[in-house]
This record gives structure tokens, C-alpha cells and sequence, in this order.
């Protein structure tokens, strides 16, 4: 079929549920930049975040029989992978860490060394801040700020009501106004 591309994902999980391997490949291409980039976010180490995108199709072909149209792909898929971060989050809280260096998935484009030293600088800088969110806050703040999720799609992620992400953004704010003030140009 030359128009499975076209296919909405529930469909595409259906057929996978069916054992359609062409089916997976595309929901794997539509969404590891996506799931790689929430976890790397989350996590704040590229190699974790490659690990939890393996484990999080891994585990989508091993539980997609449990897959129930009530929620949407993308809620159920962002689902696993936010559990899986939950999980190394408390392993790499426990490792020491040797480096703190990790590549931006995401490119920028740079004019000037100084320019550049400041993007890299702001950018660590928010990771951190990001970081130092409680689980459910960071959670919170990466679906609906990074990943485009409605406040209604991270509720479903997170298991909560739309009014608890809200509260759950709310109180992540303060904490990141004051981690960040010193880069805010007024």
C-alpha cells in the first residue's frame, strides 16, 4: 500500500496491533525525533534519552495489543516514554555524573562565536532549570512548552485532570522566573 504515510496513527496502530511491520516503521519515523527530543529534554543526557526512544517502541510493540482508541497515539506513545523517563530519572540521579556535556539535538544557527557562547550558555541554562523541576512539573512544562501538546493531550500523558497541568505549569513558573531572571533582557 503506497498511501500508508497518509494514515492517521490510531489506523497505523491498528494494523500494527495486526503485526504490520510497515505500519510501525512509519509510526516509529513519524515519532522518534519527537519522543528522542522529550527525553533528552527530560533527562538532560543524549545517551539516556536514546535508551528510554529503543524502550519506548520496544515497549509499544510489546503492550500494542493494550492500545484503546480512548486516547490518541500520540498521548499513549508520549505515555510510555514519560514512565520510562520517571524510571532513569531516579538512575541518573544516583550516578555521578563524569560530564555534564551533551549535544543539542536541535541545530542552531550561529553568526558569531559570541552569539554562539551565549545561545549555548541560555540553552544549558534552561535545560538546568528544567531539570531541577519536580518530575511531574518538568513533565508538565515539556509536553505543552517543547512538545506542542494541548493542555487536554498532556492530561492524558500525565493522568490528571487539564486544571492539574495548568496547576502543575503554575507553580513550575516562579521557579523558572527565578532560575532564568539573570537571563531575561529587559
Amino acid at each position: 500500500m503506497n498511501d500508508i504515510h497518509g494514515l492517521s496513527d490510531e489506523k497505523l496502530m491498528h494494523m500494527c496491533i495486526k503485526g504490520d511491520s510497515n505500519a510501525f516503521g512509519v509510526l516509529f519515523h513519524r515519532y522518534q525525533g519527537k519522543i528522542l527530543n522529550f527525553a533528552w529534554r527530560y533527562l538532560n543526557d543524549m545517551g539516556s534519552a536514546e535508551d528510554v526512544l529503543q524502550k519506548t517502541f520496544l515497549r509499544m510493540l510489546l503492550f500494542r495489543k493494550s492500545f484503546r482508541k480512548k486516547a490518541s497515539f500520540a498521548t499513549w506513545l508520549y505515555t510510555i516514554a514519560k514512565n520510562l523517563c520517571w524510571e532513569d530519572s531516579e538512575k541518573l540521579r544516583k550516578e555521578s555524573h563524569a560530564h555534564n556535556e551533551n549535544p543539542d539535538p536541535s541545530e542552531y544557527e550561529r553568526q558569531d562565536p559570541l552569539h554562539e557562547v551565549e545561545q549555548k550558555e541560555l540553552h544549558e541554562t534552561v535545560r538546568k532549570a528544567i531539570s531541577s523541576l519536580p518530575p511531574r512539573q518538568r513533565t508538565a512544562v515539556i509536553l505543552t512548552k517543547y512538545q506542542g501538546m494541548t493542555l487536554s493531550e498532556a492530561a492524558m500523558v500525565l493522568g490528571c485532570s487539564e486544571g492539574a497541568v495548568k496547576q502543575l505549569i503554575h507553580r513550575a513558573l516562579p521557579d523558572l522566573r527565578k532560575k532564568l531572571t539573570p537571563y531575561i533582557r529587559s
